[in-house]
């Protein structure tokens, strides 16, 4: 891992076994796994180069491999404590995406969803999750970057386009404004 070339890191996060996981500017996933062994872990693709994506299994990569699909330019990582799934933010892209701890197998969680208004609503999952209240509209996002989740797996996003905090709680569907809910640009710092 330390002869290994990057092209931007921009994030890291660590998972309970001691791997390492970072965003590269350029799209891919890094791991360095405890024996300092390094390899793309999620999106190594390039657009259009094949992936499971193009194979008519998905248009971005959802229910394929992590390696085989391409990611679009990941700034964001975060490693959930209780079930050890890995979410990423693809800010040019638009998306929060997760890789399953179990089946390693991508999918996306929050998505623009054709506008990048920072509507509170629906999150991607939230019609096949059990018990959610889905309310028929789709909550979105506008140049995630920074992400984190806490020890009940809600998913908090720095959502750069729209100046605001996002909470995704996966347990009720929803994807909400915590702080800024005007979604202003500040002019100063308060």
């Amino acid at each position: 891992a330390t002869a290994a070339p990057l092209n931007g890191p921009t994030h890291i996060a660590v998972d309970s076994l001691g791997n390492v996981y970072f965003t590269d500017s350029s799209g891919p996933v890094r791991k360095v796994d405890t024996n300092g062994n390094i390899s793309t872990f999620a999106g190594g693709l390039s657009s259009g180069a094949g992936d499971c994506a193009n194979s008519g299994t998905s248009t971005n990569g959802d229910g394929c491999p992590a390696n085989e699909t391409y990611v679009h330019s990941a700034y964001g990582i975060a490693v959930d404590p209780s079930s050890g799934d890995i979410y990423i933010a693809e800010n040019t892209g638009e998306h929060i995406r997760k890789i399953s701890h179990s089946t390693y197998l991508m999918s996306t969680v929050v998505d623009v969803a054709g506008t990048k208004s920072g509507l509170d609503g629906d999150v991607t999952t939230c019609s096949t999750t059990p018990g959610a209240t889905c309310s028929g509209t789709a909550g979105t996002i506008n140049g995630p970057r920074g992400i984190a989740v806490d020890k009940h797996g809600n998913l908090y996003i720095m959502d750069e386009g729209n100046f605001a905090v996002r909470l995704a709680n996966f347990a009720t569907g929803q994807l909400t404004t915590i702080v800024n809910t005007a979604k202003v640009k500040a002019t100063t710092t308060t």
